[in-house]
């Protein structure tokens, strides 16, 4: 890893009149090449000094007229995140598969930060739109930040327990029916006040009257029927910009 300036040695180089810098071909013999982040700041007898120009992978090479004989591979900087993208569960960041010794993540989510020091970053996001930023440390300093948009808008619903004072608990769930974490994430965006609630309307399986109907957090909770009298009842959850979801409960 190189965080500023380095310096390397390239042993059994000629004089340094029979070697040329910043190319990768030259007719009198050697030559050397460096990655378009670095920049040649020295170059006697073997002896490379070379200054960091931006963040990411960085390379020295050296040629015998055009033909690549010796490289030197290193990362240079801070950590650069290249990918953020939600799989339908959760968000995941990624880095470049070199190693940069990545010390701490942080992602700022609608204005909200998370921290974490190893391991797969991933956390759960509820119906809505966000602003991701992601940066990284490593032993150099800060990487440079990602950003991106993230819109969610398949959020699924089980039915969890219906308790004998008519209390219907649902439960946000993943495409493989898992509950989701219950720290579920709130946009903080007023305009996006919407996508935050789900309507629903419960209804008498038989009459088809409405019992009940009002709004749920996005993340699920517990709908309070306690008033409805005891039968067999529809209940239809209706998340913004999807199709219904219906569950038939039981009341006793």
């Amino acid at each position: 890893m190189l965080c500023s300036q380095g310096t390397y040695t390239i042993s059994n180089m000629p004089s340094d009149s029979f070697v040329a810098l910043n190319t990768n071909y030259s007719s009198t013999g050697l030559s050397i090449q460096v990655s378009p982040n670095l920049n040649i700041t020295s170059y006697s007898n073997g002896s490379l000094t070379v200054q960091k120009v931006s963040d990411g992978r960085g390379y020295i090479k050296v040629y015998y007229k055009g033909s690549l004989i010796s490289t030197k591979e290193m990362w240079v900087g801070g950590p650069i995140i290249t990918d953020l993208f939600y799989d339908g569960n959760y968000i995941y960041s990624e880095t470049d598969y070199m190693s940069q010794a990545v010390e701490d993540y942080y992602w700022i989510i609608n204005g909200v930060t998370y921290h974490w020091i190893e391991g797969r970053k991933q956390i759960h996001l509820s119906y809505g739109t966000y602003n991701v930023e992601a940066y990284a440390y490593n032993s150099c300093g800060r990487g440079p930040s990602k950003f991106t948009q993230i819109v969610v808008n398949n959020v699924s619903y089980s039915l969890g327990n219906v308790s004998s004072d008519h209390q219907v608990t649902i439960v946000p769930v993943d495409y493989s029916g898992a509950p989701q974490p219950l720290e579920v994430l709130q946009a903080e965006n007023k305009a996006n006040a919407k996508a935050l609630t789900v309507p629903y309307t419960l209804q008498n399986a038989q009459s088809g009257e409405v019992s009940g109907r009002g709004e749920m957090p996005v993340g699920g909770g517990v709908l309070d029927f306690s008033r409805v009298r005891s039968g067999l009842y529809v209940l239809t959850l209706t998340p913004q910009g999807r199709k219904p979801e219906t569950f038939k409960v039981s009341f006793k």
